[in-house]
């Protein structure tokens, strides 16, 4: 079953060309690609699966064609309020607020934990009086509640008959999602730079020291960066330098070598420092990034990379212009630098996990998710081995294989340039 909290797999891209496909003329306020990112962007604020959220607006709203009770202007994408043919239901004051509004009751099926956001739900506060909050962490067990019957009565005779047939409100709403991801992703392959700032902890012209070790840190979160970006497909030089004679050194060095590569893209990763909050105040001091103007290429990077982070709980100080930055005046590529957190803030180490902060950076430089070893595919339900099938057929198993060696030296030397490529290997003996 698909949960109702979790990171989204579909794309802005593919979810905007199923709407499109359906509807060539959705009532909505902008292009349906920034509509789409919308959706995406503002369920995540709540941990909400934005693409399902959308598969539920499309279902809700006729593929945004608004023919029902509930109209355009109402900014109402999933019936909130709408108890009947006459009973038009809640009005929100622009697209963004009824998708908060929405994702925010989705939020509240799934879970009992708080809003991370104020709450815009009217009826948020109904499911948490009646206890109807967290009775439903999956998708499929909303007909009932999100929508009652829940399914069509001339069809079946309970609610449960559709259940079984995979038929009932929220088993349609993932046939929805399906048909989305059948859209083929748009994914261009990108090559970027990728540093970590300063030499490396110990030598001259090192990192910030606090909490955290710049140095130490930068290292750590471009090794994960750029692991995950060729796990992606995407080209990726590393352009670190660790051990320059002094400051000047070590930026010319790490500039020569981002200069060398024809580029998409120079990404710079550093840690902050100067917040001095050593007790914990209770707040972050938060991520931003630099770009050299306010006309640079890399500034949508940079907005959608603080944008990602401050999805992990951090302050997002935003996007700041510097042309005396040296990495950013010299580099012949568009080129962000990544002020990642501050290291002498102790609500900003406390909350700093470098994987998850990796991946934030990879989705907000490519808009793609990296899919863990071990996790299902997209729309894939979890099946364990040898389970049966819906149909009774058996669950298949596909594996990857790089290659076959009769020297076991030669399989060593493949499993490490996988290795070292971003990939998990092991060998077996066949």
């Amino acid at each position: 079953m698909t949960k109702i909290l979790g990171e989204s797999v579909a794309t802005a891209e593919q979810m905007a060309a199923y709407l499109l496909s359906i509807n060539p003329a959705p009532k909505i306020s902008m292009e349906a690609k920034d509509f789409c990112q919308l959706y995406l962007d503002v369920a995540a604020k709540e941990g909400v699966r934005g693409d399902v959220l959308f598969a539920q607006s499309c279902k809700e709203t006729g593929n945004f064609s608004f023919m029902g009770t509930v109209k355009a202007n109402q900014n109402n994408f999933a019936g909130l309020g709408t108890t009947d043919k006459e009973t038009p239901g809640a009005t929100f004051p622009n697209e963004k607020t009824g998708i908060l509004a929405q994702a925010q009751h989705a939020k509240a099926y799934a879970t009992t934990e708080p809003l991370s956001c104020p709450c815009v739900d009217s009826r948020y506060g109904l499911l948490v009086k009646y206890g109807k909050a967290g009775t439903a962490q999956h998708w499929e067990e909303l007909g009932g509640k999100w929508a009652v019957p829940g399914y069509d009565t001339k069809r079946y005779g309970s609610l449960d008959a559709a259940d079984i047939a995979q038929d009932s409100y929220g088993y349609q709403i993932i046939r929805i999602l399906k048909k989305i991801l059948e859209f083929r992703k748009e994914e261009k392959a990108m090559r970027i730079n990728v540093h970590a700032g300063h030499n490396a902890d110990g030598r001259p012209a090192c990192g910030a020291i606090g909490f955290l070790r710049e140095s130490t840190e930068a290292r750590r979160m471009k090794d994960a960066v750029i692991g995950m970006l060729r796990q992606l497909g995407h080209t990726v030089y590393d352009c670190t330098v660790d051990d320059a004679a002094g400051v000047s050194g070590n930026l010319s060095q790490i500039v020569g070598k981002c200069n060398a590569h024809e580029v998409d893209l120079d990404v710079s990763i550093h840690f902050n420092s100067g917040a001095g909050d050593a007790s914990g105040n209770g707040n972050t001091t938060g991520t931003e990034a630099y770009v050299y103007s306010a006309s640079s290429k890399a500034k949508a990077y940079a907005e959608k990379v603080c944008a990602a982070i401050a999805g992990l709980g951090f302050r997002n100080r935003g996007v700041k212009y510097s042309t005396g930055l040296y990495v950013l005046r010299n580099t012949k590529s568009p080129a962000v630098l990544v002020e990642c957190c501050f290291v002498d803030d102790r609500d900003d180490a406390q909350l700093y996990d470098c994987q998850k902060m990796a991946k934030a950076i990879v989705y907000g430089i490519t808009g793609q998710r990296v899919q863990e070893a071990g996790q299902p595919d997209a729309g894939q339900e979890t099946v364990a081995p040898g389970e049966e099938t819906a149909v009774g057929g058996k669950k298949q198993l596909y594996r990857v294989q790089v290659g076959a060696y009769a020297v076991k030296g030669n399989a060593d030397a493949t499993m490490a340039k996988l290795k070292a490529a971003g990939f998990d290997a092991i060998i077996v003996n066949a």
